[in-house]
């Protein structure tokens, strides 16, 4: 949600009015004229100085921003109005399926289910899963690369959730520094790189060597940039046949890594994101459940 307000002389001070509500805050600091903002809210703009009621909550300011159902009570008419939500946008999964005849990297088990146990036999049904832990949609903790680096269940949940940047990558070979710098990529950004990969490669039949990958100088450019996270739509984010440097200078930097997305149904922009790789001890990496939301 995001609310913006100017608060009036005697208003209810932010915590005051959200504590009964739920809302998470951030940015406010009680003083006249400051604002407070609240994730997940898209705009709306009010006349000023009027009561608002949120969630049962009465503030006044003259400015809020909002996608609930609300009413106001206009001063002198004593009227009450409505204002319909803003849709709010879908989540997209951009998880490739685990299955028996999906593709791994070369050299990795494959991905195998079998049942234990069975309704006919059983009463129940009881699966056993074997592969590897980069099968998949997954991360690479930097104990992938890094000697007593951090293993995949001492990952801070914040790393893969909130808002996050896709961007198109042109370039058909690789992902280089030249196209990067023309992105203005911020520090702590989560980045998600969409590539010709995810409509051509990702969901070929056979694995495919000549995907598109981040050569070491963009690595080189995200470490200088001091972002949080980069995903991107192959197995790996690094040419086939040499993933140790790249993988290296962002696992070093600690950057974490997400590789294996599939973004064909997503253009470039902001989202939130939420990607959670299982909590597995000691583990060099795991298999995610991705999905990305297009922000308003």
């Amino acid at each position: 949600m995001l609310i913006e307000l100017t608060p009036a002389d005697g208003v209810l001070s932010a915590n005051d009015i959200f504590k009964r509500t739920g809302f998470p805050l951030g940015g406010w600091n009680d003083k006249v004229g400051n604002a407070f903002s609240c994730h997940f809210f898209s705009c709306h703009s009010c006349e000023s100085r009027n009561p608002f009621f949120i969630n049962g909550v009465n503030c006044i300011g003259n400015k809020i921003y909002y996608n609930l159902t609300f009413a106001f009570l206009h001063r002198k008419k004593k009227e009450y109005y409505s204002m319909e939500p803003v849709p709010i946008k879908p989540w997209i999964d951009v998880t490739l399926t685990l299955s028996t005849d999906m593709v791994v990297w070369r050299g990795d088990p494959p991905f195998y289910i079998r049942k234990k146990k069975t309704m006919e036999r059983d009463n129940m049904n009881l699966s056993e899963v074997t592969m590897s832990v980069h099968a998949g949609t997954h991360m690479d903790s930097p104990l992938h690369f890094i000697k007593d680096g951090l293993s995949i269940d001492q990952m801070p949940i914040a790393t893969t959730v909130g808002h996050s940047r896709v961007i198109c990558i042109n370039d058909r070979e690789s992902i280089k520094a030249d196209e990067l710098k023309k992105h203005a990529i911020k520090e702590g950004q989560r980045i998600l790189f969409k590539t010709v990969n995810s409509t051509e490669h990702l969901k070929r039949p056979q694995f495919y060597e000549k995907y598109v990958y981040l050569t070491e100088e963009g690595a080189d450019y995200l470490v200088s940039c001091k972002i949080s996270l980069v995903g991107i739509d192959y197995y790996s984010i690094a040419q086939c046949g040499s993933s140790e440097p790249v993988h290296r200078t962002l696992l070093g930097a600690g950057i974490w890594i997400i590789e294996s997305l599939d973004l064909s149904e997503v253009s470039e922009g902001n989202y939130d994101l939420v990607c959670l790789p299982l909590k597995i001890a000691d583990s060099d990496g795991s298999p995610v459940r991705a999905i990305l939301r297009k922000l308003q």
